[in-house]
């Protein structure tokens, strides 16, 4: 009897050992359960978001890369991940690094830290940056993850109403109208840092402009004087026909690649020129100039329409 006893404790012992390992098990795959969903909601959200969100070692190496990053700074993930930080980084910003990893390495992290970093075709990107620890499972710091927001609408925006209020206060008292278009050249001029800016009186019949007087970067000579279009290209025709000519490198447009050499000669290689239109009639040109080859962004275009 006792020996039968001993049998059914131990049968009930196993039984509830069992039962408890069958528990502790299926608790154990609930858990890597959720947080595999977990992993996957957070894989969602980084792919998602319209931030770049970048994670590197303590060293500075690239180890992930998101969606939005590979927007705001050109670069796939796959030309990114493997690469230094400093792939995006320009040249005049690599201290900021330095600093950035030492609040790293001390469990410290960079809030909204505003700053420029470098677009894949050498434009620069004004960002706001937070830089956070990434520690492992034992609490170490192993590298830092950045989340990177582009500001640069905002600051183009920013420039653009502090220059059109500087403007309207340089202005205010002006009377003479060729004062007031060289005023207009020199605050477009120096807003975006281009070589030269002016407008000019066109004769559509000879198709000539005459200026009297523009502004130029130092280093950069007036135009002051006539000139013929055609000597620069074939843009007349489109100046007539009303439309804004824009081009980034006078070699590579077909429009002037023949005269290229001409418009390098007059530190105009890059050209924004915006007819200026009465009554249906091409009457003057809004022009500026670049001695380099250059983008325009619609947000200058905008800019300048609106001087």
């Amino acid at each position: 009897m006792a020996s039968s006893n001993c049998f059914l404790i131990l049968f009930f012992v196993r039984q509830k050992a069992y039962r408890t390992h069958s528990t502790i098990g299926t608790v154990n795959n609930k858990l890597e359960s959720e947080a595999l969903l977990a992993q996957a909601r957070l894989g969602a959200i980084v792919e998602s978001s319209e931030d770049a969100i970048v994670a590197k070692t303590l060293d500075g190496v690239i180890t992930s890369w998101n969606e939005a990053a590979a927007k705001i700074f050109g670069y796939s993930a796959q030309e990114a991940i493997g690469q230094h930080i400093t792939l995006v980084i320009p040249d005049d910003r690599r201290s900021e690094e330095d600093l950035i990893i030492g609040k790293i390495r001390a469990g410290e992290r960079v809030h909204h830290f505003e700053t420029v970093r470098r677009h894949k075709s050498g434009a620069a990107i004004d960002l706001s940056v937070t830089v956070s620890p990434i520690r492992d499972p034992d609490g170490r710091i192993i590298g830092a993850s950045k989340i990177a927001r582009d500001i640069s609408g905002k600051k183009r925006e920013a420039i653009r109403r502090q220059a059109l209020m500087r403007l309207t206060d340089e202005i205010r008292d002006v009377e003479d109208a060729d004062e007031i278009a060289f005023v207009a050249a020199r605050r477009l001029g120096e807003t975006l840092k281009v070589s030269r800016a002016g407008y000019g009186v066109i004769d559509t019949l000879n198709e000539t402009i005459t200026i009297e007087r523009d502004w130029n970067a130092p280093g950069i000579k007036s135009l002051a004087g006539v000139l013929h279009f055609r000597n620069y290209g074939s843009y007349i025709e489109n100046l007539k026909q009303g439309e804004t000519v824009v081009f980034a490198d006078a070699e590579t447009d077909p429009r002037t690649a023949a005269t290229a050499d001409a418009l390098k000669a007059i530190s105009a290689q890059s050209v924004v020129n915006m007819p200026v239109n009465e009554q249906g009639g091409f009457v003057a040109l809004l022009y500026l100039n670049h001695e380099s080859p250059r983008e325009w962004t619609e947000d200058e275009l905008a800019l300048i329409r609106d001087f």
